[in-house]
């Protein structure tokens, strides 16, 4: 796939980043924190950028495993990729919210050390800041991922994500009672949007067969009736947005800005959100009007992450991934 078109995708991260930021400022801020608040303009869809994370996710690590050559390279990236990104973030937030003295945000050492996993959520412990409970739910699709990888079955990953998508039905109908655990392990609530990704790929890459369009169907289904038929036309728009972008068809999505927001879209997912609501209570106290907050607050966390981009993202993998060439 060329780069031009990988661009294009990543762009399409930096934006439903940029769409859930915008979310938790001007309607989960408000709502929770600053209750009665008027905000001028409420990105209350902007939770569907979540959802575009893991239909992305299903997309690219697909791919990215057709390419890999061992198990063993495929971690590498990904925790060179994850990890210390990951770690910063959760130490500025911990810094933060404690510097400020928010009881509320705030953890105790043995939550906060395990809270290092990254899947602490799995361990039913409180995220370190409210936006990392995706991050259980990618480690697990990675894993589901990789075993079919490993197995030589990598096609086989289509199948298991049908098994999910009829468990979720079946849970819907309730004729099936799964316990907590199995449903949270098979990560039944978000397959159909890591299935739509992976059956974006297919028709990227081999053109619509019959195969990725009756995944794509079938999980189209699952969200229509098990989360909201209003979702269930948000799926087939957002597969089309990014097979657009997968095949190219977007330019202006080459724009450097929307580059440069592609290349920040981690840090600025895992830092916004807890250090944001800080700064947001503390400029509403100083008398701050909220729209203005809000803006100043977005510019400091898109400058943060870029930092934090630049800083410690690229240059840790960089760092980690030639280590490993030069160890392999």
């Amino acid at each position: 796939m060329g780069t031009a078109r990988l661009q294009q995708i990543d762009a399409l991260r930096g934006i439903a980043a940029l769409a859930v930021v915008l979310y938790h400022y001007s309607y989960t801020f408000p709502k929770f924190y600053n209750k009665g608040a008027s905000v001028l303009f409420t990105a209350s869809w902007g939770f569907l950028g979540v959802q575009l994370f893991f239909l992305i996710s299903g997309f690219v690590i697909f791919m990215t495993l057709e390419r890999t050559r061992r198990a063993s390279d495929f971690l590498v990236s990904r925790f060179s990729r994850l990890y210390p990104t990951y770690w910063t973030c959760m130490l500025l937030t911990t810094v933060f919210v404690a510097w400020l003295d928010l009881p509320r945000l705030q953890l105790g050492w043995r939550e906060t050390l395990l809270n290092l996993l990254m899947f602490q959520g799995l361990l039913h412990v409180r995220n370190t800041d409210g936006a990392y409970w995706t991050l259980a739910v990618e480690l697990l699709f990675y894993a589901w991922a990789l075993a079919a990888f490993s197995l030589g079955r990598l096609g086989q990953l289509r199948g298991w994500l049908l098994l999910a998508l009829l468990l979720r039905l079946l849970q819907h109908f309730e004729p099936l009672t799964l316990p907590t655990r199995l449903s949270t392990v098979m990560i039944l609530p978000f397959a159909p949007w890591f299935a739509c990704g992976i059956a974006v790929y297919g028709v990227v890459r081999e053109g619509p067969r019959v195969r990725h369009l009756g995944l794509l169907a079938a999980a189209t289904t699952a969200i229509a009736i098990c989360d909201d038929a209003r979702l269930g036309l948000v799926a087939p728009a957002l597969s089309l947005a990014l097979y657009l972008a997968g095949t190219g068809r977007l330019p202006w999505l080459s724009r450097r800005p929307l580059l440069w927001l592609g290349r920040i879209s981690y840090p600025l997912y895992l830092v916004h959100q807890y250090i944001g609501y800080a700064l947001l209570l503390q400029l509403d106290a100083a008398g701050v009007p909220i729209d203005s907050a809000i803006l100043l607050v977005l510019a400091l966390m898109l400058a943060t992450a870029s930092l934090l981009h630049s800083l410690i993202e690229q240059p840790a993998m960089d760092w980690i991934r030639a280590r490993w060439r030069h160890r392999s």
